[in-house]
Parts: C-alpha cells; sequence; structure tokens
C-alpha cells in the first residue's frame, strides 16, 4: 500500500522514521503544487496530511474525499488536533465498516 504524507517538518520527520518513504514537508505557498504532484502520480492509495495544512486545501480536499480515492486521512501537527481530524477518521470507518463512531462527548459508549 502506497501512503504519502504531507506536513510540517516535524511531522513528516516522524513518518519517516516510521518507515514511510513518500513524505513532503511543505510550506503553505507550495501546498497547492506538493498535493497535485502526489495525485497526478496514479500510485499513492491514502495521503496522510497534517490538519493545518488540509484547511489551505479545504475545497480541494472535499473533493478528493467525495472521489472516495486516495483516502485522505487528517492529523494534527505537532500545535494539537483541530477537529478535522477525528472528523476524517470518523467517516473513513463509516464508508469502511458501514457505522457511524462516536467520540467521548458526542457519546459515551462510542457507537451511535
Amino acid at each position: 500500500m502506497n501512503i504519502t504524507v504531507i506536513g510540517d517538518n516535524e511531522t513528516v520527520t516522524g513518518f519517516r522514521l516510521a518507515g514511510i518513504r513518500s513524505a513532503y514537508s511543505v510550506k503553505t505557498q507550495t501546498i497547492k503544487e506538493v498535493l497535485g504532484k502526489v495525485l497526478s502520480d496514479g500510485k499513492t492509495e491514502i495521503i496522510v496530511i497534517t490538519e493545518n495544512f488540509a484547511n489551505f486545501l479545504r475545497e480541494d480536499i472535499e473533493k478528493i474525499k467525495e472521489r472516495g480515492r486516495p483516502i485522505i486521512v487528517e492529523v494534527p501537527d505537532k500545535n494539537g488536533p483541530q477537529g478535522y481530524a477525528q472528523k476524517s477518521i470518523q467517516e473513513i470507518i463509516k464508508r469502511a465498516v458501514g457505522i457511524e463512531i462516536g467520540g467521548p462527548k458526542e457519546n459515551k459508549g462510542g457507537i451511535k
């Protein structure tokens, strides 16, 4: 499975240490160009992107999610979660498994 990480230097370094080879440390000015490059190669099945950078590409990210491929997973960066990461993972689980998983604030049992 081909996974590509797009994010700040610290996040990318962590994923590289975990064995991910396709990882781009970007700045806000180059994020759209990097995403285009990753999408055009056609090899990436999962894109892991920090919430902060995904916010700059929200319209593009939503279009990719609607298509269903590649799968986009938003993760918090060093500044902590902004809320999109949990929502993104919940949507992936719902599509894959067919049930909606809620967080502790939404439902103490975790399953709706």
